[in-house]
Formats: C-alpha cells, sequence, structure tokens
C-alpha cells in the first residue's frame, strides 16, 4: 500500500533554495512473516481519487479544484518497485524528481497534486483503500512556505504623503514565489474574505525580489494585468537614522527557537486600478515586515 495521511495526501515539500531534488513515495506491506519472493508494485496515473476529492468538495465550483501538477514538472525514472524477499524492512521508496528551477512560477494560491496509484502487484492483494495518493506540492524557501502560513508582523505608517501619515500595525501572510522572491499584500489592503478571484488578488499584490547585497526590489505580482501600480522611493538624505531603506535585513537567532531574525524594510507607494478602470490615489507606506 500507499503510505499517505488523511483522506490519501502526501506532503511533497520543495525547497527553492537547495539542490536536492529527490523527492519519494513511500510503500509498505503487513503480515505475519516475511515475504518469500521478490514482490514487485507497480505504479501508474491515478484517475479516481482528484475528481472525487474535487467533485465532494467543491461540486460545480472549479474555481476552487486543486490542479494537476504538470507532468513536464516532475520525472519517475521507473513506474516500479520491488520489495526483496526475506527482507526485514517492510517500507520501499519509489523516487522521483522535482527540480527547483521547474516549480518557481506556481501559483501560490492554487493546490497541486500528482495522482499516482498502484497499478499491479506481483504477488498478494493490495489494500484497495490505500492503492492510490495525491501527492500534494509544497513549495518554501529562505523566507516563506506554502504548507503552513509564513506570518510577519507589520509596523509602518500609511499616508498619502511621503513623510504623513498614520502609524499601523498588522499581520501579512508571506508567500514563497522563486529562490528569492516573495509575494505580499501592499499597505493594509486585503481580498474579499468569501470567494476571490485571481483578479482580486492580482490588484494587491507585490513581489518582493531579494537581491545578494540584500538590497530588494518591489514590483507588482502580476504587472502585465495592470491593476496595480508601485513605486519605489528613495529615503530622504537627510535623515541618517531613517530605517525604511529597501532592505532585506537579518539579525542572530533568537535564544527561545534558534531561528534567525528576518526582516524586510520597505518604503514604496502604491496604487490601484478599480473595476471602472480608474486609478485610485497614491498611497505612500513605510512598513517593517518581521517574521514571526
Amino acid at each position: 500500500y500507499i503510505i499517505s495521511q488523511d483522506g490519501n495526501f502526501k506532503s511533497i515539500v520543495c525547497d527553492l533554495n537547495s539542490n536536492e531534488y529527490t523527492h519519494y513515495v513511500s510503500f509498505s506491506y503487513t503480515g505475519t512473516s516475511k515475504i518469500q519472493n521478490d514482490v514487485i508494485i507497480e505504479t501508474e496515473k491515478d484517475t479516481i481519487l482528484y475528481d472525487k476529492y474535487n467533485y465532494t468538495n467543491f461540486e460545480l465550483d472549479s474555481a476552487k479544484y486543486i490542479k494537476i501538477f504538470d507532468e513536464w514538472r516532475y520525472q519517475f525514472p521507473s513506474t516500479s518497485f520491488t520489495f526483496n524477499a526475506n527482507s526485514a524492512d517492510v517500507y520501499g521508496l519509489l523516487p522521483f524528481y522535482i527540480q527547483p528551477d521547474d516549480i518557481d512560477d506556481l501559483c501560490p494560491d492554487s493546490t497541486y497534486v500528482i495522482p499516482i496509484a498502484i497499478k499491479s502487484v506481483s504477488s498478494y492483494q493490495i489494500k484497495k483503500e490505500k492503492s492510490n495518493a495525491l501527492l500534494r506540492i509544497f513549495v518554501k524557501n529562505k523566507f516563506a512556505e506554502t504548507s503552513k502560513n509564513t506570518t510577519y508582523g507589520m509596523k509602518g505608517y500609511r499616508g498619502e504623503g511621503s513623510m504623513s501619515g498614520n502609524s499601523i500595525g498588522s499581520s501579512k501572510v508571506v508567500y514563497p514565489l522563486s529562490a528569492n522572491a516573495v509575494r505580499f499584500f501592499v499597505g493594509l489592503e486585503n481580498p474579499p474574505a468569501k470567494n476571490p478571484v485571481p483578479e482580486d488578488i492580482n490588484r494587491i499584490s507585490a513581489r518582493i525580489i531579494i537581491n545578494d547585497d540584500h538590497s530588494i526590489q518591489i514590483e507588482p505580482y502580476k504587472p502585465f494585468a495592470g491593476l496595480l501600480d508601485i513605486e519605489m522611493l528613495t529615503p530622504p538624505a537627510d535623515q541618517d537614522d531613517f530605517p525604511w531603506t529597501n532592505i532585506y535585513e537579518e539579525t542572530p537567532p533568537k535564544f527561545q527557537n534558534g531561528n534567525i531574525g528576518q526582516r524586510f524594510l520597505m518604503y514604496y507607494r502604491y496604487r490601484i486600478k478599480d473595476g471602472n478602470g480608474n486609478w485610485g490615489d497614491w498611497i505612500y507606506m513605510r512598513e517593517i515586515l518581521n517574521r514571526v
């Protein structure tokens, strides 16, 4: 049988900052004694779980469906695995490959899966309820991950002028996009609470690109959508203690958990195009994001 979690999902975490690109499907068997002959497990693409999950959870609302992970993004060097006779090990691994460069454009708002099933077994019976699985693809980089929410605390100032504004505080979920880029919502913007569509997300989402020298670039997440305009601002030359210098910083590991402190110090302005195609006013942001 295929080892999986609830709902026959199995989590696959791809690290965009790592050179490790090998992942595994795990198998096992049960019995009172060792197998006497080699047992060959042959796998194939599952055709049941994906449709069943989508229809059971979302019925005809296809916008919410989980998505099939494109086949060109991964490779199984072999579709079969062998349990060796008389081995004390009741577990086995079927390797497959996902190159980090092939997943750096995945939409963080979608769920991606690789459906897999046991096609045949050379001996013994297949445990039907664990004969297939959905390999759920998660992504992470140095700054964020998708297997759980990556929260950053936000403090700063928001106003209609470069040095004016009200003190603000909030928290933001940050999403990995590539090895050196993340996505966040600008200012205090949030998508509609119910059923946001891609246009709602694109209208308020920005990309932070972290350069090798820890300087950053801030730009619309989907610039060709033409829904969000962002301009990075130059810190005033006469304020040496001005902290919002458009950089990424790391601080020494925190004593309580051993993790490095991470924060973005940003100075930018943005404006949003409404549903009628009109640009709103410029909003000026002095913003510090601290990873929680």
